[in-house]
């Protein structure tokens, strides 16, 4: 009951200024200073200025905080106003009544239209036909390469659409060329979102079309096949041991240590930062066996709280905050690629910007988009990666295993 009634804060409501209060939920700190934070805040600071009638108020949630209190104060009915939507648990959301369908607004406004975004990062917010939030930015899932280790390897640079085979023979070439600097080829972490594409690439899946079963998708022959694939070339020595990354202590591509590394575009703000010089960084696709290779990617979007008494002000600050001009602003920061097609294109005046933009059309949305409780899943593909790398399961049997688990809890 106390709880309930602390939430109640969240409430839209007119203070004594007659000002309408917007509640907007974010997931970082409270009282962080750093130039994003800043940035953001000018954001809001300009809105409430064009706005006289409205005020923000930011409700803090911090990191794993963030999805629990949000569905606690849609529990409470003190939804925020404007709640952001993670790509990785956006269907918890969507499912659960914590959001409105806005299609009605993206449909009928002057000035923000559906085309001002790429397409498919419309799919993180939609769920059975209806739109519950407009992306502000994203990652697809890429792999890094330094041009600097491949020229010091004699070793081609990777190009978008190479296979398997391609990314093995160019895993030998530079473990065999970088050996007199004790350097290996690539990096590999148990990390979910960091090795699902490599099933996707090979034709497999995690769960079965209906998103409810793992067993006999999970674990199938060609998942199977993929996982040990990728253990033969760690057991190769093309690739450091988990162990050694951990008892290194540091990120081995930021530190100069491999050749290759799967990240997002987040990663650039370390690189920049790092021993690698950024500049001499590329950007290629996931190898494949397709027609065309495909990668996840991750978004954070804008949504309006369900039960909010000023949806207007609501979508007034999410036009806000997605116009041309703020979201030129607000990815100044590098941290992602926008989702505004006109912004991520003025960026890509950059190189490395524009590889990214290259591979926007094989990017899919995370499943934890469309099914509820993926986060269990990933949690379990971290264990059963580790399991492989580290010697204690075959690829099959760790598949197996991790699918049961996984039915077990979704049949909860």
């Amino acid at each position: 009951m106390l709880v309930l009634l602390a939430l109640g804060g969240l409430s839209c409501s007119k203070p004594t200024d007659t000002r309408t209060e917007l509640h907007i939920a974010t997931w970082s700190g409270a009282g962080e200073d750093n130039d994003y934070f800043r940035l953001v805040n000018q954001i809001y600071h300009d809105f409430e200025r064009n706005n006289p009638g409205i005020r923000i108020v930011i409700e803090n949630m911090p990191g794993s905080e963030y999805v629990p209190k949000t569905m606690l104060s849609h529990i409470a009915n003190v939804t925020p106003d404007v709640v952001i939507l993670d790509a990785s648990s956006s269907a918890l959301f969507m499912k659960n009544g914590v959001l409105q369908d806005i299609s009605g607004y993206l449909v009928s406004d002057k000035d923000l239209h559906r085309d001002d975004f790429f397409e498919n990062t419309l799919l993180a917010g939609t769920n059975g036909g209806k739109l519950y939030s407009i992306p502000v930015d994203f990652t697809p899932m890429v792999m890094y390469y330094n041009k600097d280790l491949f020229d010091a390897a004699k070793v081609a640079y990777p190009k978008n659409g190479w296979s398997f085979e391609d990314f093995e023979e160019t895993s030998a070439k530079l473990t065999t060329g970088l050996a007199n600097q004790n350097k290996k080829a690539f990096v590999i972490s148990s990390w979910m979102p960091g090795w699902v594409m490599w099933l996707w690439n090979n034709g497999g899946s995690v769960l079965d079309p209906t998103g409810t079963k793992a067993t006999g998708t999970l674990d199938s022959a060609q998942n199977a096949e993929v996982i040990g694939y990728l253990k033969n070339l760690v057991d190769k020595g093309y690739a450091p041991k988990l162990s050694e990354v951990a008892a290194a202590g540091v990120e081995p591509f930021a530190n100069g240590d491999v050749a290759m590394a799967i990240s997002g575009h987040w990663s650039i703000t370390t690189y920049k930062s790092s021993k690698v010089d950024w500049t001499r960084l590329g950007v290629v696709s996931m190898p494949t066996k397709l027609k065309s290779p495909v990668t996840v990617y991750y978004e954070s979007g804008l949504g309006i709280g369900n039960g909010c008494k000023h949806p207007d002000a609501a979508w007034k600050f999410i036009k806000h905050f997605c116009s041309y001009k703020n979201q030129l602003r607000y990815n100044s920061s590098g941290i992602a690629v926008c989702a505004r097609k006109d912004v991520a294109k003025n960026r890509a005046k950059d190189p490395i910007e524009s590889d990214f933009i290259n591979l926007i059309p094989g990017a899919r949305p995370p499943t934890g988009t469309q099914v509820e409780g993926y986060a269990f899943v990933e949690q379990q593909g971290q264990s059963m990666m580790d399991s492989v790398l580290n010697g204690r399961k075959s690829p099959q049997e760790a598949l197996r295993d991790m699918a049961t688990k996984i039915d077990r809890e979704f049949a909860k």
